[in-house]
């Protein structure tokens, strides 16, 4: 005990004291922690994120590769910006999908962990045009009338996978992985997304991996900003992930879903795609200032009697620059990199690229650069 000049007597902690006071200190931060973790698992949220739990109550999604689990999630969706998808299979219908609003932030536990699993089904290539049925991933679109913007949507870390015939190719239930068309200013990051499952996933298909190029895995787009039903397109990245089978890996301004499209300013980044009758396009002459980089572009697949444009590369639109990564085209491609007509100011350096067999570089635009290392360079034809 001792005492100061006012008479004031203030008492010295011994270590046994001290050793009392951060016991109680642990014990409150211990009670705090189950306290939040109770409340999380009430209200169906992850503390730590602020991420609703699609597997908890009001939701209840089962995540169990057998039970169509659309509505749950998209009861999630609808309930929260952010929503969390706890390792699983999640089956969910083409004909219905699950509708992404501004905003909408879907992340899991990893690609191989978190599947989003298509129930067979989709649409026909008109149906998917008009926006009907067949996309796993998309917004709600009125391609007759006027429509809200939709931005900033985040998908991270789950993986999406298609189910195609796994013996037959399809022409009425053909499936979208993720539909960005009219979506502006959002990201897909470190997401899987195609026919063929991720590697370590315990998702299996069955058939020859020819029967796996079908279907669109990313689409970007949007229609003509003349019309009423424009809502944007623009302005959007993916990075860190993976396409593996499908007609088409990753396409951008599809001259059949996208009309007149122009998604300006896509950029795809660090992109693994595999698997694909067209691995990486753009298919509208009217988009501009898009970035592909440092992509793995490997082992273009044609459908059954489809390989007449089969291709690494197609592009159609204007002051694009594709560089870096590696290329391995495989001995099925009919082209390394195909530029269309109208484009202008395209810029393609294909330095670490792999053409065992014949395959064709055509420049038919206007101020174009094509290079590429010596196994693929001798076969470039211009106008």
């Amino acid at each position: 005990m001792t005492g100061d000049s006012n008479g004031t007597q203030t008492r010295t902690l011994s270590a046994r004291d001290w050793f009392c006071v951060a016991l109680a200190c642990a014990c409150v931060v211990a009670l705090l922690i189950v306290n939040s973790t109770a409340l999380g698992e009430q209200t169906g949220s992850v503390a730590s994120s602020g991420s609703v739990n699609v597997r908890l109550a009001p939701f209840n999604a089962k995540g169990d590769g057998r039970v169509d689990d659309t509505a749950a999630i998209q009861a999630a969706i609808d309930a929260s910006a952010r929503v969390y998808l706890p390792a699983g299979i999640y089956r969910i219908d083409p004909g219905i999908g699950l509708r992404l609003r501004t905003g909408t932030q879907l992340h899991g536990d990893g690609p191989a962990k978190t599947i989003l699993l298509a129930s067979p089904g989709g649409g026909t290539v008109s149906q998917l045009a008009t926006y009907a049925k067949g996309s796993i991933l998309h917004r709600d679109f009125n391609p007759n009338g006027a429509n809200a913007y939709v931005a900033y949507v985040r998908l991270t870390d789950f993986g999406v996978l298609l189910s195609h015939p796994p013996a037959t190719i399809t022409q009425d239930a053909i499936q979208i992985g993720i539909d960005f068309r009219n979506i502006s200013r959002s990201t897909i990051e470190r997401v899987h997304v195609g026919n063929t499952p991720p590697l370590g996933s315990p998702a299996s298909r069955p058939g020859h991996h020819v029967f796996d190029s079908q279907g669109y895995g990313i689409v970007f787009g949007s229609v003509p900003s003349s019309l009423p039903a424009y809502a944007g397109g623009e302005l959007n990245t993916i990075r860190d992930s993976y396409v593996w089978g499908a007609y088409k890996g990753i396409v951008q301004d599809d001259e059949v879903l996208s009309p007149r499209s122009a998604a300006h300013g896509t950029l795809i980044d660090r992109v693994d795609i595999q698997g694909a009758q067209h691995l990486l396009s753009q298919e509208s002459i009217y988009a501009r200032a898009f970035v592909w980089r440092d992509n793995i572009l490997q082992n273009v697949i044609p459908q059954p009697g489809g390989n007449d444009k089969a291709s690494v590369l197609w592009i159609e639109g204007s002051d694009a620059d594709v560089s870096g990564g590696y290329v391995e085209a495989g001995g099925l491609a009919k082209y390394l990199a195909y530029l269309g007509p109208s484009s202008t100011h395209v810029m393609v350096a294909l330095l670490h690229a792999s053409c065992t067999s014949p395959v064709l570089n055509v420049d038919r635009g206007n101020r174009n650069a094509i290079r590429a290392n010596e196994d693929c360079a001798a076969s470039l034809q211009r106008r």
